[in-house]
């Protein structure tokens, strides 16, 4: 399979997409302002080839593209059916029939096929609907959450909806991974959740305690660097030997916590704290050279807070060099990642192609 990635500084769709031949899936990353455009432009110059966009930063190469286009072209030895789950926010299950019949209609199988969505909130329960078709067939997910609430598919722009693209390589195999750069936090104790709105994300209380005050406490804080603190130091949810991070986004009334992630009564969360990053990406590409004699594409999703953090301290053209080291690498800024079953924050996860 061939990844092919088409750039227009100035947002002219023409001028990104007049290199393109043959394209089997479209997929872009655009601004809020001309999401509806771009959609529009693709559909009529690509109307038989389904696409899937949203609002987002991007990076392909060594570079990273802000406020601009880039198209991201899949062609040669692929099957794709791509789609669009509406109005998630209230009944996305009543889409599960069709998010199976498109899985079988390029007859997805292990190991060679993928499942890449954008989505518009409401991840945890989007993730669960996908899933109930995908995990019976073993057909991994990734993706993430995209900016201000807008998606397109097929030359339309939704709002509270998922789009997505199953992907079947039949010229190799398909993998995905995910890479979190932080660690349980030596002598951490557990964070029972003892209350939390998990519709809002607000975490209330911890230990029976305000979750403020307890977070605070532990890494001897003000109430003024909590917010600031989750770059170094986010909570994380344990789920059997794995830690999942739960980014924490500010504070509100009665020293609740607001977070980018849901928590529920009886979960239990630990601190994390900062790993070595730069071993911890080096362990990602070895692993994905392991794993793979030759790599056709890369796709991932990273975390905007990864992006910051990494940008702050000059490291984020560094990471994009090692990435592109793995194989030919492109992909988006989200507010949330995918990765099979979980929504995650603070976190990487990719797509690589035989």
């Amino acid at each position: 399979m061939k990844q092919s990635v088409h750039i227009s500084k100035s947002g002219n769709a023409k001028e990104a997409l007049q290199h393109i031949n043959n394209p089997t899936l479209l997929m872009f990353m655009t601004t809020k302002e001309n999401i509806s455009k771009h959609a529009e432009e693709i559909k009529k110059m690509f109307p038989n080839v389904p696409s899937i966009g949203c609002v987002s930063d991007s990076y392909s190469g060594t570079e990273v593209y802000n406020s601009l286009l880039m198209v991201v072209a899949y062609s040669d030895g692929i099957d794709v059916q791509a789609n669009v789950i509406t109005n998630v926010n209230i009944c996305p299950a009543k889409h599960l029939k069709k998010i199976y019949e498109d899985s079988n209609k390029i007859n997805a199988g292990m190991s060679d096929t993928v499942c890449i969505d954008f989505c518009t909130g409401n991840d945890e329960v989007v993730i669960t609907i996908l899933n109930s078709v995908l995990e019976k067939k073993h057909i991994p997910l990734i993706g993430g959450t995209a900016g201000d609430g807008l998606v397109a598919y097929n030359g339309t722009v939704y709002e509270n909806a998922c789009v997505y693209a199953f992907i079947k390589n039949n010229k190799g195999k398909v993998k995905v991974y995910r890479e979190n750069m932080y660690r349980p936090m030596k002598n951490s104790p557990k964070l029972i959740v003892t209350d939390s709105d998990p519709v809002n994300n607000i975490l209330y209380r911890l230990n029976n305690q305000p979750a403020q005050l307890v977070y605070q406490k532990l890494l001897g804080i003000n109430s003024g660097d909590v917010t600031n603190q989750t770059f170094t130091n986010p909570l994380g949810r344990i789920c059997g030997n794995d830690v999942f991070i739960i980014s924490i986004k500010g504070v509100e009334q009665n020293q609740a916590l607001s977070c980018y992630h849901r928590t529920s009564k009886t979960d239990i969360l630990t601190l994390l704290e900062l790993d070595d990053y730069d071993r911890v990406v080096s362990d990602t590409v070895s692993k994905i050279q392991s794993d793979f004699t030759h790599v056709s594409a890369i796709f991932s999703v990273n975390c905007a807070f990864r992006y910051l953090f990494f940008s702050e301290r000059g490291y984020w053209g560094e990471y994009l060099r090692k990435m592109n080291a793995a194989g030919p690498h492109a992909g988006f800024v989200g507010f949330g990642e995918h990765y099979c079953n979980q929504f995650t924050n603070q976190t990487f996860s990719c797509v690589v192609f035989e």
